[in-house]
């Protein structure tokens, strides 16, 4: 487990990061959509981290006012994690909040 105190930061694109070590290299940064938009870094990451042990959570916000988008985008360290996390939500649970839909997580699209 990651030590919050020793090892949070905000990067500057607003990606909450835990800990300096990498990611394997195989790891799936996944695009979560229908989150609360209630729901902040930490909550997302408790959430999240039933699954694995989170890199980082980049909540997508709107530019003018800093509200959430109700999207976000999780990196865990490990693929194996992604993935028991995208079976377990994706389509299947819902979240307390502001809309009733069920999550929706997969890889993100490739940058490349």
């Amino acid at each position: 487990m990651v030590d919050d105190d020793a090892c949070f930061r905000l990067d500057t694109d607003a990606t909450v990061t835990y800990g300096e070590k990498e990611p394997d290299p195989d790891n799936i940064k996944m695009f979560v959509g229908q989150v609360p938009k209630s729901m902040d870094e930490s909550q997302l990451r408790e959430m999240f981290e039933e699954y694995g042990a989170v890199h980082s959570i980049n909540v997508l916000r709107d530019k003018a006012t800093g509200i959430s988008k109700g999207c976000c985008f999780v990196t865990f360290y490990t693929r194996r994690a992604a993935l028991k996390a995208q079976d377990a939500l994706h389509n299947v649970k819902t979240l307390n909040g502001d809309n009733s839909q069920k999550v929706r997580a997969g890889a993100a699209a490739s940058s490349s």
